[in-house]
């Protein structure tokens, strides 16, 4: 199991954003393994909530939602090891080229650190106002991320569908292999996410407000790697990054006893909202080392090589 600290950008309402480089740093030093940034490119004042299908809106148009990938890139420069994670990134808002060289930037300048998690997200008035086409999102997702690996894969590249086309274009800087950039797709469970998996990416990201349970998951996580293997690839390079139970006024405890269940289901990487633990900046340093010694019993867990949830015993 690996460890994904998720920034809540509540957290910075009226304060500098430069303190999320030095809470990036205090994580990398702490030897935890990603931090994770999400997003909106711009939030409506009253979204349709017709479009927000799952529940209401937990997020206010005044949080401060800095660009991730831009925001990834600084925490490149200021951190050494920590793993640099997108969840999500709404990737049919930027032209799938400009999304490919910016990703590809990202990627050289932290030494291969950079994990793109990605999605369509719900805000029709966001697509609106970058005059990109809400309905057909799913397909301009599917787009932007098949010219990705083009440019990735070869130099020069071509690439033609619906939505992005192009010949005999190079994307410098990118990765040695087309695939050196993890894709996780973010969403609910359905044959066109097994396909997206399947042809494009290296992981799933359940979507965090259907509330499935580790067990509720193993099936479909053993149906993903099948799907891999039956396509001639590697069902264990899946990674699939489940949202933990941090709220509710849960303890640091009980949240990470959950572990052993998700390790079972085949989740790869746990995503942990720190804010309920250490709500002010000040107080995320010492948190980030607490969180990373109490972890380290469980780190094995899932993962190649590594132990099995009945073999790891709970955290006195």
């Amino acid at each position: 199991m690996r460890l994904a600290l998720v920034f809540s950008a509540r957290m910075f309402i009226g304060r500098p954003l430069r303190e999320m480089i030095d809470l990036a740093r205090a994580a990398d030093d702490a030897g935890l393994d990603y931090v994770c940034l999400a997003e909106h490119v711009i939030n409506h004042a009253e979204p349709n909530p017709a479009n927000h299908t799952y529940g209401p809106n937990m997020h206010t148009p005044v949080e401060p939602w800095p660009e991730p990938l831009t925001t990834l890139s600084a925490f490149a420069g200021a951190t050494q090891r920590i793993g640099l994670m997108t969840g999500i990134l709404i990737a049919p808002l930027r032209p799938g080229v400009l999304l490919a060289k910016t990703a590809a930037s990202v990627h050289a300048l932290s030494g291969g650190r950079l994990v793109m998690g990605v999605s369509t997200s719900w805000q029709e008035e966001e697509y609106n106002s970058l005059n990109v086409p809400f309905k057909e999102r799913g397909a301009v997702l599917n787009d932007n991320l098949g010219a990705c690996r083009a440019l990735w894969g070869s130099s020069p590249a071509s690439f033609h569908s619906q939505y992005v086309n192009f010949d005999d274009m190079l994307c410098e800087p990118r990765p040695d292999h087309a695939f050196d950039i993890p894709i996780w797709f973010g969403g609910k469970f359905t044959p066109r996410l097994v396909r997206r998996v399947v042809e494009l990416g290296n992981g799933w990201i359940p979507f965090q407000a259907y509330r499935e349970t580790p067990e509720e998951l193993a099936p479909k996580i053993q149906q993903l790697r099948d799907a891999l293997s039956a396509a001639g690839r590697h069902p264990a390079d899946l990674d699939v990054a489940y949202w933990m139970r941090t709220g509710g006024g849960r303890s640091l405890e009980e949240v990470l006893e959950d572990i052993p269940a998700m390790a079972a289901a085949g989740i790869t990487v746990g995503e942990f909202l720190f804010a309920p633990f250490a709500p002010e900046p000040e107080a995320c340093p010492a948190f980030f080392r607490e969180l990373s010694k109490r972890f380290e019993a469980y780190r094995g867990l899932g993962l190649p090589g590594g132990s099995t949830a009945s073999k790891v015993p709970l955290p006195a």
